[in-house]
């Protein structure tokens, strides 16, 4: 999701260190990433995010490039608002990928309970299914998207359904979002800021811990966006400080209604 039914926020992985030639390919314009870093998952990724340009009622195609690689060519729709401009959304929540598997290694999926993530990941696709049958204008995940955040391969098997290449998704961050294996301290986790895109982003309701050996563990803070003619507030609860989120609500309100009040006089 970007900051309204006018923008898309497509993020990527690529191997290796950040490659300022990694783009973004959509609708036959090049769009260069507004974020890239590495990622703190062991095998060496850095992450990517490209913002772009898009109209409700159309289709377009893209892919991204990175070096020598191009990924494949998927195709995103923009669902039409009704007739009175009216849209609707599918929410889930706690899709927790790995959850029925109490014995991960952080060094990935162990062999002998691989069975039980696949049927996490069968239980989550008829989910999915449903989601797709509605037709909404998008997607939203009130999180708890994977059972431990630091492990990269909850990540690669929650994200593995067209949906999320081909529709506009929204997430925000559950209490398992945070969460890492208690038994490896040396573990990170920036998983959530890694993969998802926060419009708007504040820094009220922020989560930083930093562990003994100065690990950290992150979840960026509220953020909110438009659709139409409807401002979505997304709150880190993780963080309980209220008074933050109060000032960030307000602060939210006061700026969209700006926004609104500014494109209604046609000065946008």
């Amino acid at each position: 999701m970007g900051q309204n039914e006018n923008e898309v926020a497509i993020t990527w992985f690529a191997k290796g260190d950040v490659d300022n030639n990694s783009n973004l390919i959509f609708d036959g314009k090049t769009y260069p990433s507004i974020k890239s870093r590495k990622t703190s998952d062991s095998n060496g990724y850095s992450t990517y995010t490209a913002i772009a340009n898009v109209k409700p009622g159309n289709t377009y195609t893209y892919y991204v490039q990175t070096g020598n690689y191009k990924s494949d060519v998927y195709t995103l729709k923009i669902k039409s608002f009704g007739k009175n401009n009216e849209f609707d959304v599918v929410a889930f929540g706690d899709p927790q990928i790995g959850s029925r598997d109490s014995v991960w290694k952080s060094v990935g999926l162990d062999s002998n309970t691989q069975g039980k993530v696949d049927q996490d990941i069968i239980d989550f696709g008829k989910s999915l299914k449903k989601a797709r049958e509605i037709n909404p204008s998008f997607y939203y995940s009130m999180g708890d998207n994977v059972q431990i955040a630091g492990f990269e391969g909850e990540f690669d098997y929650f994200l593995n359904n067209p949906i999320f290449r081909e529709r506009v998704f929204s997430t925000i961050a559950g209490n398992h979002e945070l969460k890492v294996d208690k038994n490896d301290t040396s573990q990170e986790n920036t998983a959530f800021a890694d993969h998802f895109y926060q419009p708007n982003l504040t820094e009220y309701g922020q989560t930083l811990n930093i562990n003994d050996d100065r690990t950290k563990t992150f979840i960026p803070g509220d953020y909110y966006y438009t659709y139409g003619n409807t401002l979505f507030l997304n709150l880190n609860t993780n963080n309980k400080n209220s008074l933050e989120h109060k000032t960030f609500i307000e602060e939210a309100i006061k700026k969209a209604t700006k926004n609104v009040e500014v494109t209604s006089h046609g000065k946008l």
